[in-house]
């Protein structure tokens, strides 16, 4: 996928990938933290070939069934590979009902 790099980002993120630690992206609308995510998801797989990304996106009409914590569990558990890293990313989390029970899970 073509997008501008934002290396500044993804500099501070890289020491935590792999590590079981919430990251979270912050800040205004349209300023590009789906294109960071999307940058991390590829930084993801160029550091882990074997990494199973999950990428959720609530502006996505796929996604419009993941409307509270349990959905977002359920959809998770269908989709999480064993025996491999797995990466939850999550875009516009906010639209997730109760989604910190989910993501603490």
């Amino acid at each position: 996928m073509e997008y501008i790099k934002r290396p500044k980002y993804v500099e501070k993120i890289r020491p935590f990938i792999g590590k079981p630690v919430i990251k979270v992206l912050m800040g205004q609308r349209r300023v590009g933290k789906s294109y960071v995510l999307r940058q991390l998801s590829d930084e993801i797989l160029a550091q882990i070939p074997e990494a199973n990304i999950l990428y959720v996106n609530k502006e996505w009409d796929e996604f419009k069934d993941i409307r509270d914590q349990s959905d977002l569990l359920t959809f998770v558990e269908a989709n999480v590979k064993s025996g491999q890293p797995n990466f939850l990313m999550v875009d516009e989390v906010q639209e997730i009902l109760e989604f910190q029970k989910a993501i603490r899970h």
